[in-house]
């Protein structure tokens, strides 16, 4: 297995002419008003002539960790070991990012962006452990590139460690070790000044989407050939609704509540597409599904609803307490699924509580509301991933 690859920063195109057919691109259509006719395109991408390289090599350890990875609440660190004692170690909290996964390979990722930052002028032999990320990098950017990102996890970091290694004059060199397993120490510092990082207040820099955008390392766009139906209906659907304001997601207060809930039970805070998409996988008959989906919107029809509905407002009352004792309680959400005493609620939670005692070793959760809307995205770990040693739930 091949572990060390020089990284070749040429983006010349092999394919024949109708391979080389790009589309999707920056530039103004010939038939815009906006643009000049004679405006030559974007130069080719160049190597910054302007620094000097030094032609000294320089081995360095890259290494990111995140805890609760791709949950809401996920809190990640990077670290960049050169030397013990070194000042040019890089220990930095990486920032979340709103539609990005936090993850370990994006910390790796940004630990990678950021030793290219601090060094232009060195030969770097860069050492991570993280296999994906390196094929990333090195292999699978080309397919990225011609798919012109759509769908692409990282995309931002990728991007702007692509510019970086396509214009800086020194080589550049990644190297794959087997990490975590006490032999390498330098992969273990690298590790371990990430871990102390994760808490802290010093966050690494963030990028600027447009300026990569428009950067002549990446304006190829897509490769037309690459394209299939699902990539190109999706691009040409982001495209035309990118410039649109965003309305506000309906609700949210409602999903707030419920992952504040589910976090206190697993110390995961789901996000709303955990919410929203984790009933669909649930295997329960679709009518529970429905009334899920409608507990987590408010759309759930009942109590104070009827009352705005002439000749209904008797549906406003429970039934099940009005027939049993003949007295009147609002029907809400709260009293169907916990207070009332006549639908039989109780005795299923009764004999739930049984069944948890009998077949978990976790203490039976205090219901709430919140708790049953965000059930479909609860999620119990514990050691299964390296990132959760220590948390007991």
């Amino acid at each position: 297995m091949k572990t060390s690859v020089l990284y070749n920063p040429d983006t010349r195109s092999t394919h024949n002419m109708l391979g080389r057919i790009r589309i999707f691109r920056m530039t103004q259509g010939h038939k815009s008003k906006k643009r000049d006719p004679y405006q030559p395109e974007m130069p080719p991408v160049r190597i910054n002539r302007e620094i000097v390289p030094s032609h000294f090599q320089v081995t360095l350890n890259t290494d990111g960790s995140a805890i609760h990875n791709r949950w809401e609440n996920t809190t990640t660190g990077i670290g960049v070991w050169y030397t013990d004692r070194s000042r040019q170690n890089i220990v930095l909290k990486l920032p979340t990012q709103v539609n990005e996964h936090t993850s370990n390979s994006r910390a790796e990722l940004g630990a990678i962006l950021e030793a290219l930052r601090q060094n232009e002028i060195d030969d770097l032999i860069i050492e991570l452990d993280l296999l994906s990320s390196l094929k990333a990098i090195c292999k699978d950017s080309t397919r990225y590139k011609d798919l012109n990102w759509n769908g692409i996890q990282n995309a931002d970091l990728l991007k702007c460690i692509l510019i970086k290694l396509r214009t800086r004059p020194a080589q550049m060199e990644f190297k794959w070790v087997k990490g975590h397993n006490g032999e390498n120490y330098r992969n273990e510092r690298a590790d371990a000044l990430a871990d102390t990082r994760r808490e802290q207040e010093l966050t690494m820099r963030t990028s600027n989407k447009e300026r990569a955008d428009g950067h002549p390392a990446l304006q190829d766009r897509a490769r037309l050939q690459a394209l299939d139906t699902k990539h190109t209906y999706s691009k040409l659907i982001k495209w035309h609704t990118e410039k649109k304001k965003k309305p506000p997601i309906l609700h949210q207060e409602v999903l707030d509540e419920e992952k504040d809930k589910v976090q206190d039970v697993t110390r995961l805070c789901p996000t709303n597409e955990k919410l929203l998409k984790g009933i669909c996988v649930l295997k329960i008959p679709p009518w529970i599904r429905d009334h899920m989906r409608n507990m987590l919107t408010r759309r759930i029809k009942c109590g104070t609803f009827w009352n705005k509905i002439p000749e209904h407002t008797g549906k406003a009352q429970c039934s099940f307490c009005k027939k049993a004792q003949n007295i009147e309680i609002l029907e809400t959400e709260q009293h169907m699924w916990l207070e009332c005493t006549q639908s039989g609620q109780a005795q299923v939670w009764e004999m739930t509580k049984k069944t948890w005692n009998k077949t978990s070793d976790r203490e039976w959760p205090h219901i709430t509301l919140g708790l049953i809307r965000g059930s479909a995205a609860l999620t119990f770990k514990k050691g299964l991933t390296r990132t959760l040693k220590g948390y007991e739930f």
